[in-house]
């Protein structure tokens, strides 16, 4: 049964056919256009979202395109993400075979494709944040007194600083630091002779072509700075490699590097994509457009077709040149496509945003001879509009309360909150605003990125394991860490009665003091051996602080066998911290921070599989220094109403009413950063943001500027509302920003000054300043359950997690309650990581060699040490070596007969009616028009009988492994290369029974079957979007069931042999 029904496909062509029917004529030449370069310009509004997958389409409609040869390649991930779901409306299922990605996640699975070629998985890992700061500083250590770099440690900071910049846009725009020392050294050299360094005016007792030394001397010692930028982002490099290390930019240098070095693997990715898509194409770097150009590089008219609009061209500061655009044209002659009908905004607004931008310089119409640029309102009741508002208030607070009451107004007046935005520069002028509005009952939402570290929560964890740490080295000698800790609130102790116990604790001290009892006088000691405690404390406070300093006791105990993630597991339930947590009204905020929090450590654990409770707090202790945060993105306040963020983050979202208040100098007229000097040669070339701050410099930015206020105004459908304060007060007095000034200018917007509001108001205003916090997340179940529902996917996990007990599927997958990795998943993950590898080695050569299977395991261990502790990985290494050989000799004849086998066979973004669906299979066999799913497995084979059975009696909703392998058997019948072939499965069991036989289970998959579990998976998702999370399984052994049972929750055993290990495929 396919995925889409006939009922279905005919549904896909009836929206097709409506948007394609609604494209107005130059909308419709674009999408006509299949053959050859093609450029659009599409200004905002002007629907290229809609181009671009009507576009897709209609390719697939007139050509017989395979849809895995159409790349469709987007600026984020959600556009990706977007791009996709609307295809899905228009095509069906073969959206799902169209190459749809960032250009970091295509290099990405160029890179997980071929492995061999990448060698990825020679331990190389990517570089941390601390990492990063720590190789930076050592590399300015080891500085000679010579280099013109070499400061004090002070000054090295902002060498740092400009080191890593460097490095990055050396990166994104993929340049050779080499040919960059080498044309400095030609343009120093043929200095003396250039006009720029001689004398224009007669100065005595200089003359007129004289040479300007004290000019040149700068010139020179700016050369020689970036000289020495480049050579230290070479040893960046040498020391990033000396260490296995790689960085974000990496995946599309590695890309680029073996495109070039490689002509017939470049070839076979030209020769598999025939039609190439590019959004946002103003926003590209210059390592994504040398990537675009390789594959483009057989053909001078490849079938590339790009969609930017110039004047949105925001992120100069990641590398992205609107010179892109002008290039693209230069070099392949494209038909260009001008996209003029906006249907978002009034005109009123579209002639404002024209006046705005109209100075720039750097735009294609004045590049482009005849190519205009008039953008025209066609939306429904959008013609005309009311004027652009500028207001003038005489002060920030002013401002402030009287831009609120504006949007207080407009709430009154029936405006959905939602659909009014406030937009600013910098995100925290946002969260000023929000705390105002907070104070005024006014729904708001804005995004803020929390330091994990600093939160009271984790600065509690880390204080428990540095007493571990403490109470190990110095046994009973950290009493001030135990009276600390007895005022967290998840051990609800009465702090009277901890001050109680400290008068007794210190005159208890004191008795012994001089005196021939020798007894100890620590806090532990004394809870157990003082009898007089009764006469300070009552039985229930006494067995209160007995209780606390046992936990601490257990926990020093138990920390030298667990490893570092068990060790803080058993913290957060031994601690009463997740109890606490799940109980308290901002649980979700907790959550996320602890989750956040055990994710780097887990994380860290991987990369360094020796990392130990020293280690870890010295790590989080450098973290801490060098002002390094573990951020978590919040959204604080209510998601439905006022939206308050960056311009930037506005890019592609429309409201009905914006504002956009503090347009002062300060906020927007934001002069360059002088950075470092390229040769002319070079500069001349590439983007701005790496020149000396020259006129052309200040030009530069004052064009991004404006760029990005045009982005932020034309963000407005019905109304905009711009406005600027004058700051007296302040030493930096504010101004009207430039920006404004021929707006200011202007008879078509309607300009007001206020220097006055109420009293009460600018009260109201001081009060909020008082608190700089804002207010706790606002986030009702709903919000917070809808936000997990749109990022959720049906597994065949979760698809199982849910129908064994609804209950803890909510822990698990909706709460996500951090859980430490388990020696059981590890064993398991190294088992797959061998027989993948060793896989693909043996079918391709045809050799039988245990010790290179044995290697294969050990390196897998060796990925996944972090799950185990000492006795574990000593236990489960040896168990692997055992029983590993024995079972591939066993199978391999057996295996050897198919024709193709696919390893390791993720699918993601699909939907089974309607329901949005993932998995990941271990391998695939090929024989004639068989395909056979094979899945390995290393827990205990006592129950398969019951696992793969189908629904019975006894079993309502069949096996586990049988509805696993139903649900694999739905999604592969998406892919034309395997639906319609006959369907069948394999359980393969690594380990003996006990008859000391190797265990095989299969199950024939009928479309009878797939007709139940697809009802099933339907089931699920309706009940899981529905939050029917009751009853629970009731089953003892279920922590979470015992936890609503009993109030706590136990740390489930890793060894538990009824546990099956599974790759994790949420």
């Amino acid at each position: 049964m396919d995925l889409f029904s006939v009922s279905d496909r005919a549904l896909n062509k009836v929206k097709f056919d409506k948007a394609y029917t609604r494209l107005n004529p130059r909308q419709r030449e674009a999408v006509e256009s299949i053959e050859g370069p093609v450029m659009v310009i599409a200004g905002p509004g002007t629907g290229k979202t809609q181009i671009l997958s009507v576009r897709i389409g209609n390719i697939l409609r007139k050509t017989d395109t395979d849809p895995r040869s159409i790349l469709c390649l987007t600026y984020t991930d959600s556009g990706a993400m977007n791009m996709r779901q609307r295809l899905l409306e228009f095509i069906g299922s073969d959206a799902y075979s169209v190459g749809i990605f960032t250009f970091h996640s295509f290099c990405n699975k160029i890179i997980k494709d071929h492995p061999d070629e990448f060698r990825i998985r020679d331990g190389q890992e990517k570089v941390s944040d601390l990492e990063y700061a720590e190789l930076l500083e050592e590399i300015f250590d080891e500085l000679s007194p010579e280099d013109i770099l070499y400061h004090s440690q002070q000054f090295n900071q902002n060498n740092i600083y400009r080191l890593k910049q460097f490095h990055e846009l050396r990166k994104k725009e993929n340049w050779d630091p080499n040919d960059i020392i080498a044309l400095l050294d030609e343009e120093e050299k043929n200095a003396p002779d250039d006009p720029q360094f001689q004398y224009q005016i007669n100065r005595k007792p200089f003359k007129i072509g004289d040479l300007n030394v004290n000019k040149l001397n700068k010139a020179r010692a700016s050369w020689e700075r970036t000289r020495s930028f480049c050579r230290l982002s070479l040893r960046i490099d040498e020391k990033m490699a000396e260490r296995s290390l790689y960085d974000y930019y990496d995946m599309i240098r590695w890309v680029l590097d073996k495109f070039k070095m490689d002509d017939a693997f470049l070839a076979s990715y030209q020769e598999q994509f025939l039609y190439i898509l590019v959004d946002e194409y103003q926003d590209t770097n210059g390592s994504q457009n040398d990537l675009l150009y390789s594959l483009l590089s057989f053909d001078q008219q490849p079938n590339i077709f790009v969609v930017g609009d110039d004047d949105q061209a925001i992120f100069r500061f990641q590398g992205a040149k609107m010179d892109n655009m002008l290039e693209f044209k230069d070099k392949f002659h494209p038909k260009l496509i001008v996209l003029e009908d906006n249907y978002r905004s009034t005109q009123a607004v579209l002639d404002a945003a024209k006046l705005l931008i109209t100075p720039n310089r750097k735009r294609l119409i004045n590049q482009i001879p005849h190519l205009s640029k008039n953008l025209k309102s066609r939306g429904e009741g959008l013609a005309g509009g009311p004027r652009v508002n500028l207001t003038s208030y005489s002060s920030p607070d002013i401002e402030m309360v009287e831009v609120v009451d504006r949007i207080e107004r407009l709430i009154e007046a029936g405006t959905t909150p939602s659909e009014i935005a406030v937009l600013f520069r910098k995100n925290i002028g946002a969260e000023k605003y929000a705390s105002y509005m907070q104070s005024r009952e006014i729904p708001c939402s804005v995004s803020k990125e929390l330091n994990v570290l600093k939160t009271s929560l984790i600065k509690h964890i880390q204080l428990v394991l540095k007493f571990i740490l403490e109470e190990r080295r110095n046994p009973l000698q950290n009493d001030d860490l135990l009276y600390e800790m007895m005022h967290f609130p998840y051990f609800n102790i009465n702090q009277y009665s901890i001050s109680k116990l400290a008068w007794h604790h210190q005159s208890f001290r004191i008795s012994l003091q001089g005196s021939e009892n020798k007894s100890p006088s620590d806090l532990q000691s004394m809870l157990v051996t003082d009898s007089t405690l009764k006469e300070s404390l009552s039985t229930e406070s006494i067995s209160e602080f007995v209780s606390f300093v046992q936990i601490m006791q257990e926990l020093v105990k138990s920390s030298f066998d667990l490893t570092l993630q068990m060790l803080i597991e058993k913290i957060f339930h031994s601690c009463h911290i997740l109890s606490h947590t799940i109980k308290s009204e901002d649980k979700y905020l907790r959550l996320d921070i602890m989750q956040s929090y055990f994710e780097m450590v887990k994380n860290e654990s991987a990369k360094n599989p020796d990392l130990d409770l020293v280690a870890f707090l010295q790590m989080v202790e450098l973290m801490v220094q060098h002002n390094i945060t573990l951020p978590l993105q919040l959204v604080i306040g209510n998601r439905t109403g006022v939206q308050l963020f960056t311009v930037h983050k506005s890019k592609g979202l429309e409201y009905e009413q914006v504002f956009i208040p503090d347009v002062v100098t300060s906020s927007w007229d934001k002069g360059p950063d002088k950075k470092f000097k390229l040769p002319s040669a070079w500069s001349s070339q590439q983007s701005a943001s790496v020149k000396e701050s020259t006129e052309d410099e200040k030009s530069e930015v004052r064009e991004e500027n404006r760029r990005l206020f045009y982005v932020g105004m034309t963000r407005a459908k019905k109304e905009l509302y711009i406005s600027y304060h004058q700051d007296h007060e302040s030493k930096s007095k504010s101004q009207m920003s430039e920006l404004l000034v021929d707006l200011d200018a202007s008879d078509h917007l309607n300009r007001s000054i206020v220097d006055q509001t109420t009293e009460f108001k600018l009260g109201q205003l001081v009060i909020s300043k008082l608190s700089e916090d804002l207010k706790k997340i606002d986030l009702s179940d709903e919000v917070k359950y809808n936000s997990f529902l749109e990022n959720f996917r049906l597994s065949p996990t979760s698809f199982n997690s849910y129908i064994r007990c609804p209950v803890s599927f909510y822990y698990e997958k909706v709460l996500k309650i951090p859980a430490a990795r388990t020696a059981v998943l590890g064993y398991g993950n190294a088992v797959h990581y061998a027989l993948e590898i060793y896989g693909k080695k043996y079918f391709k050569e045809g050799v039988l060699d245990e010790d290179q299977l044995h290697s294969f395991f050990v390196i897998g261990m060796e990925k996944y040490r972090s799950h185990f502790s000492p006795k574990e990985w000593d236990h489960y290494l040896d168990e692997g070596k055992r029983t590993l050989f024995p079972f591939v000799a066993y199978y391999i004849e057996e295996w050897s007969q198919q024709e193709e086998r696919f390893f390791e066979k993720p699918i993601s973004a699909a939907y089974y009616q309607g329901v949005p669906v993932s998995g990941k299979l271990d391998r695939i066999d090929i024989l004639g028009d068989k395909c056979q799913v094979v899945d390995y497995k290393t827990g205990n084979s006592s129950k398969v009988k019951e696992k793969t059975s189908p629904i019975k009696n006894n079993l309502p909703h069949g096996g586990e492994y049988w509805r696993q392998m139903i649900f694999y058997g739905l999604l592969l019948d998406q892919f034309k290369e395997f639906s319609g072939k006959y369907l069948s499965s394999a359980f393969y069991f690594v380990n003996k029974n006990k008859e000391d036989e190797f265990v095989k289970a299969e199950i024939m998959l009928t479309s009878s079957e797939k007709e139940i579990v697809g009802a099933m998976v339907v089931d699920v998702y309706e009940k899981i979007k529905n939050k029917v999370f009751n009853p629970g399984c009731g089953k003892p052994e279920c922590r979470w069931c015992q936890y609503i049972e009993l109030g706590d929750a136990k740390i489930i055993d890793e060894n538990d042999s009824e546990l099956d290990e599974t790759f994790d495929e949420d």
